[in-house]
């Protein structure tokens, strides 16, 4: 029964340690961020104001009430007048739908806005982990070579001891070393506050384990999800949709009023009312330029598509050389991966045989750390953009 339950407890632990994918790493950063709460907010506050635009075409009642007191000098006694009018101006024409159109437009660029934001909290994120993943590499190719070259150092020890080496090498060797130990130290600092810093995003989470990619995105995928040209597009939209609106502005609306005057007048025929309809047209010089004005704002800023769509063009192009480029130095440095380690062994071996310095063999030690921090450097660009080219192609982060 024991035995079933520190293996229940293994398998729980196990599934808890268990690391995530970039992506859930992500959707749990903007959980926290709260950027689709905002987003709600904001939409139910716009879908309020389309609802009172609409609402607004029939049910715009004004009511007016006035009071006046006269004296006349044929009257002994003065007298009151007092008027009250509703007034209900109906937009026959659904001028409202302009408004409406034009909110509906802000809501889709708002909308755009925030997976702006949660794009650059995913570009940030990937280069986040991706930097901390290449500099935990390299802390434990440091400490691994430390830990080879620290039982060399026994060897070496032992070879001064029995006259073989003067004992200056073996000071020297000791201080390069130290020195080496505190590179370690100071990178272990430099790990753990990245690490600190990316728990900030997703306490809950561990820091996600990012592996090689195939690139599977296109540049027409990327255009086609580009929030810029998107945005662009939209405001496209707008500037036409304003122009329509001041242009239908002229357009008359149905007026109903009816009015009620209580009078005391002595000399007049008492109260009354009336009821009157007609049309009520807004005429406005300067709307015709306002008009010219936003149809030439709709030019200009579709003219800036062009521009926008060849900077996009180029930062592909830029993530996508990037990414070959990685992809060419890890293959080439894959093949002098193995054989960096073979001559580091044989160096060593010479060296105690008197076939060579130590300056050759620290040399060696120091193209031996450089090929793999190369490597390193490498296959962590080449997963960095491929995570950023396939998601922003394929849209899974605006999800």
């Amino acid at each position: 029964m024991i035995e079933k339950a520190a293996l229940i407890f293994f398998i729980v632990l196990t599934a808890n340690a268990q690391s995530i994918d970039m992506i859930s790493f992500y959707k749990e950063a903007v959980k926290n961020m709260q950027y689709n709460d905002s987003y709600k907010l904001y939409k139910k506050s716009n879908s309020l104001n389309i609802e009172s635009k609409k609402r607004a075409r029939f049910e715009n009642v004004s009511v007016d009430i006035l009071y006046g007191s006269t004296k006349a000098k044929q009257l002994n006694n003065s007298f009151s007048n007092t008027d009250i009018t509703i007034t209900d101006t109906i937009d026959i024409f659904d001028k409202a739908r302009d408004d409406t159109l034009l909110l509906e437009l802000k809501l889709k660029q708002n909308h755009i806005l925030v997976q702006m934001q949660k794009e650059k909290l995913f570009i940030s994120l990937v280069k986040m982990v991706s930097l901390y993943r290449k500099t935990d590499e390299i802390l434990k190719l440091h400490k691994s070579i430390y830990k080879e070259q620290d039982e060399f150092k026994n060897k070496l020890y032992l070879a001064v001891k029995a006259g073989g080496k003067p004992k200056v090498e073996y000071d020297r060797f000791t201080n390069i070393l130290s020195l080496i130990k505190n590179k370690i130290i100071q990178e272990e600092s430099v790990v753990e506050s990245m690490k600190s810093s990316l728990k900030l995003y997703a306490p809950e989470c561990e820091i996600p384990d990012i592996d090689n990619s195939l690139l599977d995105a296109s540049q027409d995928q990327f255009l086609s999800r580009n929030l810029e040209l998107n945005y662009n597009d939209i405001e496209v939209k707008k500037s036409i949709a304003n122009s329509l609106k001041v242009k239908r502005e002229w357009l008359p609306s149905a007026v109903f009023v009816i009015n009620k005057q209580f009078n005391s007048d002595p000399t007049a025929n008492g109260d009354n009312y009336t009821i009157s309809a007609g049309l009520h047209m807004s005429f406005n010089g300067g709307k015709f330029k306002s008009v010219e004005a936003s149809r030439v704002k709709a030019l200009a800023i579709k003219s800036q598509r062009n521009n926008l769509e060849t900077v996009q063009k180029m930062n592909f192009l830029k993530m996508f050389k990037e990414y070959m480029s990685s992809k060419n130095s890890m293959e080439m440095l894959t093949t002098t991966l193995h054989s960096s380690k073979e001559t580091l062994s044989t160096m060593q071996k010479a060296y105690l045989k008197h076939y060579t310095d130590l300056n050759n063999y620290i040399q060696t030690i120091k193209e031996f750390v450089t090929i793999r921090e190369a490597f390193y450097t490498a296959k962590y660009k080449n997963i960095q953009n491929s995570l950023i080219l396939n998601n922003l192609s394929k849209g899974t982060i605006y999800e």
